[in-house]
Formats: structure tokens, C-alpha cells, sequence
């Protein structure tokens, strides 16, 4: 009972790291850990080459889907900061598809991302394995406030399937080398967290170079850029397209919207403490999370969805098309004097908002609303710092220093209710795990291949790899030729028959389909005869090794 009750005891709070920076070097901090929530201004219109904030340009338009919208963020010269900021469409399609009560909203993917970051971030702000997940943003006015995207980090590569899910592709080490670095990530999470993607396709990994060419000194650049050579299939694609961005190359797991954290298979990947962590990690990410505090010019409250709250059909169908309102708080409090404020932007622009004193605040006391033009006179932002420390951070420490009274007070815990289309798709999934769902998309991608005769051994590892866990025989053939020969893949038509068979065989008679990420890098694909003990993919891979061309 003890245990329970530390729960609810008061969170600590952190001082951010970042707290007297200004917003630009807040945005190309990458060794901060703390939890950000940036005000967006309510009729702002997401265009190319505009201007965000002081200092920060939305740069290069990279794409979108059918939530949200990605833009690169640049300094005013149009140099890249290193982030990107991904915002909902704001259309009623989006509305409803950022919905948890229909489906799985945007806010989620941030929620985990956020307590990825906070378990494995490594000194100097990597990552490994994972794209980065950093600041939420706010936007809206007059109660209609509501999340409306987060900042990333820029990774600079394509999607595993642009490379691999193309007829002329027949590069067994860059498979390798992506499976490799991929598990060993999933291992770090799944030990940590009992972190569960529950949609990792090649779709869901990408390349990313740490540094491209153009950021190499001359010399240096030319000379690496011509290792990477040419050779259509294994190191670019047919059209001479996709060639490697720079000398060293990084694999990176994106996308967290339906990824949980299971306590189970934190107890199956690393005993019962992990399990432990995580059960206190998913009572507290159902409580609020406050971002500032009584000194800030303004608070905000965020409460994680809970579709438990909306019982009955009618309920839960209004809440499709007009999402509770009682998640999102913000309290703004007013400034009495112009020049307070001021003097906290000569102080550091943007900074003071996470960190001002009593006397800077200047907080009325019968309440108002803040001095827009005092606000945004500069195109800096309120930015917000988290008032506790990551829950993971806090669900570590609680069960450290309480461990025996949490391992002796087990009390069964009320599940969270999910959509009911988030219902049916892990129902379809349920006992497959992560290594089983990218394994069973390689066997689609890869299967009726001919590969280099040299790599014969490697191609018969990967395809007992893919075996063991989805019961799934990979047609190979192998031939003789240099790299980027036209006799290796495969056609077309010789390949949409057999994709029926080869999902029906792995979701009907798999094998494995639960294997953890550490047993499979147990597999002699990865060990190639070193059983000395378990190891992870360096990082990050030199270029020949994954696009060996000598």
C-alpha cells in the first residue's frame, strides 16, 4: 500500500537546462533533456520561407500525411537549425484522425517520444536508434486552446522501403547492417521500457547520415564521396537515385503514434524491476503535466486522453467530432507594466518565460490577460519548461528507492480503454511483436531475389533469421556478376502472387512471433560465429560497411 501511495506524492521539480537561453539555442541545444511547451500564435498560416519566431524560418517543406504537416526549421539566413516541426492539417479529417476516442491522436506520439528521449538519451543528446522527440506545441485562444504538433530532430536520409521494396535491390550488408542497428535500439528500449512500436515496417525506419557531404571540408568530401560509387540495386537505385548522403550512415525507428509501453514485456526483456518502472510509468502519464509555474507569465496543464471518461455510444461519437475540452488548460496571467517584460527579453529573449522572478513577472493580482504586443513584439514565443521531471525519470527513482514496499504491494491495475479501431488493430497484432512485424515485411520485400554469389552465406543467415520467427521459407537464387548487375533482383510479376501466401502463412503459422530484439541478435546473422556474448551495432556505420564496392 505504500507504493501506491508514493503516487501521489508531490513531483519533484527540475530546473531546465535551457532556461535563460534564448529560443534559437534552445532549438540547437541537443544535450538538453528538458520538456518544453511552446505557444503557437492562434491565426498563424504554415507556409515555406515564412517567418516563425525571432530568428526561425519555416524552411524546406518536407512532406506530409494525413495528420500532419513537416516543415525543416531555419535560421533567417536559411541555414538549418537541426529540427523540424511537424503540425496538424487542421481540416476536420485531421480533427477526427488526431482523435483518441476514433483513433490514436498526434499527442500520443509525442507522450512517448518524450519518455523515449528521457530513458536513453546518452551525453551530447543522442538518441541511438531513435529519432528524437523534443517540444511539444500549443496553439489556439479563448478556451479553444488545443496541441497542435511537436519539434524533431532533422534526419537527413530516405525510408528503408525506398531502397529495399524496389526490384533491382540485392545489398544483403545494408539489410544486415539496418536489422542490426534496428535491434539493438529495440533492445536498449525494450530493457528500459518495455517499449512496444507495434508498427515497425521499413516505412518506420530511416537513414540518417550524421553528416552529409556538403558539410565536409573539400578535399575530404571528394574523396569519400567517390567510394560511394555507382552501382544501381545495391547502392542507389535504378534511375541512379538514393546514393549514400554521407560517409557514415545511422538507422532510426520514427513514428511512436500507437507504441506503448508494456510492463510485461519489460519484465520478460529485463526482470521484474523493469516491470515495476513501467507499470509507474503508465499511472503516471494518465495524470497532468504542468509546464511552468507561479513566476511564468503563463501556465499550462496538460492531461494525457483517457477515452474512459466518455461512456455510452452518443458520448463517444460526439467526442469523434469535438474532442473534450477539459485536457488542456491555459491560464494566462497578466503583466502590469510594458517595461517588465522588456526587461526580461534584454535579460534573454524567450528565456525568462521558464525562469523569470516575482519582481520580472510581474503577475496582477485580480488576473487579465498578458500585453499581446508585449508578447510577440519580438516573435518570441512563451516557452514553457515541464514543472517535473520526465516520468520516467520520476517511475525510476520511486521504485530505486522504494522497491521492496512496490514489490510487495501488487495491486491490479485499471486498464485504459482504447478507440475501438486501436482495439481491432492490436487484436490483429496481439502476440506479434516487433522483430516478428519487420521480419515478416523483409520476407515480403525480399523474397524471389537473386544475389551475389558472394554473399551466398549472409543471404541463407537472413533467410533462417526470417524462418524462426514467422515460419516463412524466402525463395533465393544467387549468380555470378559485379554489384549492380541487371541479373539480380527480381520481376515484377514473378513476385505480387506470392505476397498473399507469405501473409497468411506468417499471421496464420508463425513461428516466433513474440521473439524479443535480444534473442534475435543472438542469430548467427548477426554474431557471423562470435558467441562470446551479446553485442550492439556500433554506431555509426562506416560507408563500406554497409555499401561495400571493393
Amino acid at each position: 500500500m505504500a507504493a501506491h501511495e508514493e503516487l501521489g506524492a508531490p513531483e519533484k521539480v527540475s530546473i531546465p537546462a535551457s532556461g535563460h537561453k534564448s529560443l534559437v539555442e534552445h532549438l540547437e541545444d541537443e544535450d538538453d533533456t528538458s520538456t518544453y511547451a511552446i505557444l503557437m500564435p492562434a491565426e498563424y498560416t504554415m507556409k515555406e520561407g515564412s517567418q516563425l519566431w525571432k530568428g526561425v524560418r519555416l524552411g524546406k517543406f518536407l512532406g506530409a500525411g494525413a495528420q500532419a504537416k513537416v516543415f525543416q526549421l531555419a535560421h533567417d539566413d536559411g541555414s538549418p537549425i537541426g529540427k523540424v516541426i511537424k503540425v496538424n492539417h487542421g481540416d476536420l479529417g485531421s480533427k477526427m484522425l488526431n482523435n483518441n476516442v476514433l483513433w490514436v491522436g498526434m499527442d500520443r506520439e509525442w507522450e512517448v517520444g518524450t519518455q523515449l528521449r528521457a530513458a536513453l538519451q546518452q551525453p551530447g543528446g543522442q538518441v541511438p536508434g531513435f529519432m528524437k522527440v523534443a517540444d511539444c506545441l500549443i496553439a489556439g485562444k479563448n478556451g479553444q486552446e488545443h496541441f497542435s504538433g511537436m519539434l524533431m530532430e532533422e534526419l537527413h536520409g530516405f525510408e528503408v522501403y525506398k531502397r529495399i521494396d524496389v526490384p533491382e535491390f540485392h545489398n544483403i550488408h545494408y539489410v544486415r547492417e539496418m536489422l542490426f542497428q534496428s535491434f539493438s535500439a529495440l533492445d536498449r528500449a525494450q530493457r528500459k521500457v518495455g517499449f512496444h512500436h507495434a508498427d515497425l515496417g521499413m516505412r518506420n525506419i530511416m537513414e540518417h547520415y550524421p553528416q552529409i557531404w556538403e558539410q565536409l571540408p573539400a578535399e575530404e568530401g571528394e574523396k569519400a564521396k567517390a567510394k560511394a560509387k555507382q552501382f544501381p540495386g545495391y547502392s542507389c537505385n535504378a534511375d541512379g537515385s538514393r546514393l549514400p548522403l554521407g560517409p557514415q550512415l545511422e538507422f532510426k525507428i520514427i513514428d511512436f503514434g500507437i507504441a506503448k509501453f508494456s510492463a510485461k514485456l519489460a519484465a520478460a526483456a529485463a526482470g521484474s524491476e523493469a516491470e515495476e518502472i513501467v507499470e509507474r510509468l503508465n499511472e503516471q502519464q494518465r495524470t497532468r503535466m504542468r509546464f511552468g509555474n507561479a513566476n511564468s507569465p503563463a501556465t499550462i496543464e496538460y492531461e494525457p486522453s483517457d477515452v474512459t471518461k466518455h461512456k455510452g455510444f452518443m458520448a463517444r461519437l460526439k467526442n469523434m467530432i469535438s474532442p473534450s475540452k477539459s485536457r488542456l488548460t491555459v491560464i494566462i496571467r497578466p503583466v502590469k507594466k510594458l517595461a517588465s517584460v522588456k526587461s526580461r527579453r534584454s535579460a534573454g529573449p524567450g528565456g525568462a518565460a521558464a525562469a523569470a522572478t516575482d519582481e520580472e513577472a510581474a503577475v496582477a493580482e485580480e488576473g487579465g490577460v498578458v500585453e499581446e504586443a508585449a508578447l510577440q513584439a519580438e516573435w518570441e514565443p512563451i516557452r514553457l519548461a515541464s514543472f517535473q521531471d520526465a516520468g520516467f525519470k520520476q517511475a525510476a527513482d520511486a521504485v530505486a528507492e522504494h522497491h521492496k514496499e512496490a514489490a510487495g504491494s501488487k495491486k491490479k491495475k485499471k486498464k485504459k480503454r482504447k478507440s475501438p479501431i486501436e482495439t481491432m488493430y492490436r487484436h490483429f497484432w496481439h502476440r506479434k511483436g516487433d522483430a516478428f512485424h519487420l521480419l515478416l515485411g523483409i520476407a515480403l520485400a525480399l523474397d524471389d531475389r537473386c544475389w551475389p554469389e558472394e554473399d551466398e552465406d549472409e543471404v541463407a543467415a537472413l533467410c533462417s533469421l526470417v524462418h524462426h520467427v514467422t515460419g516463412v521459407k524466402m525463395r533465393v537464387r544467387t549468380a555470378e556478376g559485379e554489384p549492380g548487375s541487371a541479373a539480380f533482383g527480381r520481376h515484377k510479376w514473378q513476385h505480387w502472387f506470392r505476397r498473399w501466401h507469405i501473409r497468411l502463412k506468417g499471421h496464420i503459422l508463425p513461428y516466433n512471433s513474440g521473439l524479443l530484439a535480444r534473442e534475435a541478435l543472438s542469430h548467427p546473422f548477426f554474431t557471423r560465429g562470435d558467441y562470446s556474448g551479446l553485442k550492439h551495432a556500433s554506431l555509426p556505420a562506416e560507408l563500406p560497411q554497409v555499401f561495400p564496392t571493393e
